[in-house]
């Protein structure tokens, strides 16, 4: 199953290209990643007057310190990480500063947290805007890892149409090529190559989205971004049914040897 799983990825990755990846995260500052990191540890710690003096104005006090114990009882207090990976981030700039809002995974012997820690940067200062902690039930990269066995119909029929699709209009390439035509060929080959409409899925949730007005190159593509899952969308290959339909008839009207 796990062969059969690579080369899946593998052919939709030939056909369509597949990106694994958040090029956000390598963005981040090491510094805003350090900072971040230490005020998770200083809530694991149950340390909570460096996180309410580095807090913004409105979200100090009582409250605050009630909100902190609540989610300190998340994270063992004496117990090390066995690791931690920065999984998502998202970097913004406005008219009050830059913010960053990074996501941290941690694993304590098997129990999974995700740290939510934002801070607001300024040319002299750096706040805390937000900092939140809840457990999961596995890691992201378990949970959204690319699986055939326990998926519905819909992930199946999907997943066969993305590799029909390409292979389709591959097919339908050569026979263009090779087809004897009364006119010029180049409209044809690039009619062929794109599809029309789209038809995502959510590998992980089974989530599904319809868009009739996408115009997609071989019909497939396959992305998921870093730590997150994987979406599957197909196109209608409609200039490769076109020419397939209407190839003995253009081979027909073409001019005899």
């Amino acid at each position: 199953m796990t062969r059969l799983r690579l080369l899946l990825l593998a052919l939709l990755g030939m056909v369509a290209g597949c990106h694994p990846q958040d090029g956000t995260v390598g963005l981040v500052p090491a510094a805003d990643q350090a900072l971040a990191i230490f005020y998770v540890d200083q809530l694991r710690a149950r340390k909570f007057d460096e996180i309410d003096r580095a807090a913004i104005p409105s979200v100090r006090g009582p409250k605050l310190y009630d909100a902190l114990l609540k989610m300190a009882e998340t994270l063992p207090e004496k117990e090390e990480p066995t690791s931690r990976k920065l999984v998502g981030a998202q970097i913004g700039t406005n008219q009050e500063g830059t913010t960053s809002n990074l996501v941290f995974e941690y694993d304590f012997a098997g129990k999974w947290v995700l740290a939510n820690v934002a801070l607001l940067r300024k040319p002299d200062t750096v706040s805390l805007v937000a900092l939140s902690v809840r457990a999961i039930p596995e890691s992201l990269e378990e949970r959204h890892r690319f699986r055939l066995a326990g998926k519905s119909a819909v992930h199946y029929a999907v997943l066969a149409l993305a590799i029909l699709f390409p292979l389709l209009t591959l097919y339908a390439l050569v026979a263009c090529v090779w087809t004897q035509m009364s006119w010029t060929k180049w409209p044809w080959l690039v009619f062929i190559l794109f599809s029309i409409g789209s038809f995502s899925i959510n590998w992980t949730t089974g989530a599904t989205q319809f868009s009739p007005f996408t115009i997609r190159l071989l019909g497939t593509s396959a992305a998921a971004i870093l730590y997150g899952p994987w979406f599957l969308s197909v196109s209608f290959p409609l200039g490769a049914v076109a020419f397939l339909v209407r190839r003995r008839m253009l081979a027909a009207a073409a001019p005899k040897p």
